[in-house]
């Protein structure tokens, strides 16, 4: 049975979660409640809460701290837990983004239109949720 199957059906049925106590899953799937000098508000949850917040958006949470963020069937991006954000653009969007120093060129696919943000803060946040809405709302549709 594939990974990705196992880890879907296991948070399907969760109806809320509790972001105010930040938890991490072990590999057998019990939780360890967090130690108290950890941030009570990280950045993932931080931008977890925003763009999970916007009508339309599911997120995924997924082995390793990877969170998906999707419209429909759409995903506007990922977190890699709380080291980088990757979002996909059109690569003209995408060009825009790295010469004016929004984004860096994603680390894996360069040639594409995904970027990758890396996550050096808390004061990220904001950067991060501005690309998110920017693929949410996908203004470059519209303009012409």
């Amino acid at each position: 049975m594939p990974l990705y199957g196992r880890a879907s059906r296991a948070i399907r049925g969760v109806s809320e979660i509790d972001c105010s106590r930040p938890r991490i899953i072990d590999n057998a799937g019990g939780s360890i409640a967090h130690n108290d000098a950890m941030p009570s508000d990280s950045i993932t949850l931080r931008v977890q809460r925003e763009v999970g917040s916007w009508p339309g958006v599911s997120v995924e949470a997924h082995r390793g701290g990877m969170v998906f963020f999707h419209v429909g069937r759409r995903e506007i991006g990922h977190l890699h837990g709380q080291r980088l954000a990757d979002l996909p653009f059109p690569v003209r969007i995408r060009e825009e983004l790295v010469n004016a120093g929004k984004a860096d060129l994603h680390y894996l696919h360069p040639k594409t239109g995904w970027v990758s943000y890396y996550i050096r803060s808390d004061e990220d946040a904001d950067a991060i949720i501005e690309l998110f809405r920017l693929n949410y709302s996908r203004p470059w549709l519209t303009s012409k």
